[in-house]
């Protein structure tokens, strides 16, 4: 698989078509995967944090989400095929087991958002085959029992797509960490998607995503909480210019 470094992130030079065959022929062969679709933060809070890169780094398959990752890979003159948006990705993953019958859990979200998301899914896609959603409680990573009961739960369930709603970097963490036990044939961190599809929050507009500010969409409805990430991608270049011009972080 062709990969291109961004900051010593091995991501994936493949489109959304591409994605979408591997995921459905890895299900179909019985093959075990995992996706992350790290953003320009995830980069460049790797640098910063070393453990996370290789965390990161442990997937199968990483797709570029989010504009920055698109113009650094220009910048590098590596560029990408395309930009893969996970949210969008989400809504295909989900209109592909549609058609093709394969089973979905959905974990994550707030409180009852993954079984509002899952009343949504199923009537956006009528006879998707969601066979689980679960609330993981705050914390949930460090408690035994928690765990415990989720695994058992994924194992009862045997979904064939495991789709991840945590924030940045708890959800990769777990599944990497529980790599080995989670028997789904697709495990794949989606961040604020689940949210999204229970309509907890707005998401972006197509046209917004096209041209590569959905990122700031988002902040936009959360400043309070989510300022800091509107100055994160200034170090982002930083780095990314320290790559180019002396090779660092590769």
């Amino acid at each position: 698989m062709n990969t291109i470094n961004i900051l010593g992130l091995k991501i994936s030079n493949i489109n959304v078509c591409e994605t979408l065959d591997i995921i459905n022929q890895s299900i179909k062969d019985k093959n075990k995967i995992t996706f992350f679709t790290p953003n320009a933060d995830f980069a460049q809070n790797a640098i910063r944090q070393p453990y996370l890169k290789k965390i990161i780094n442990s997937a199968d398959y990483l797709v570029p989400d989010g504009i920055g990752l698109f113009w650094g890979s220009k910048f590098l003159n590596t560029p990408f095929k395309e930009r893969i948006s996970g949210s969008s990705l989400f809504f295909l993953i989900c209109e592909s087991a549609q058609k093709t019958n394969y089973s979905i859990y959905l974990l994550g979200g707030n409180k009852g958002v993954a079984e509002k998301a899952a009343i949504n899914l199923r009537k956006k896609f009528p006879g998707i085959n969601i066979v689980g959603t679960y609330f993981a409680p705050h914390g949930f990573e460090n408690n035994a029992k928690e765990n415990e009961k989720i695994l058992m739960e994924l194992k009862d369930k045997k979904p064939d797509i495991l789709i991840v709603g945590l924030g940045n970097f708890q959800g990769e963490r777990w599944l990497i960490k529980h790599k080995e036990e989670i028997e789904c044939f697709l495990k794949i961190q989606l961040g604020a998607s689940i949210t999204f599809a229970a309509g907890d929050k707005k998401m972006p507009p197509e046209l917004i995503k096209r041209i590569g500010l959905a990122r700031l969409w988002i902040i936009l409805q959360e400043p309070r909480r989510r300022w800091r990430e509107a100055f994160e991608i200034l170090y982002f270049f930083y780095y990314l210019l320290q790559q180019k011009m002396f090779n660092k972080h590769v």
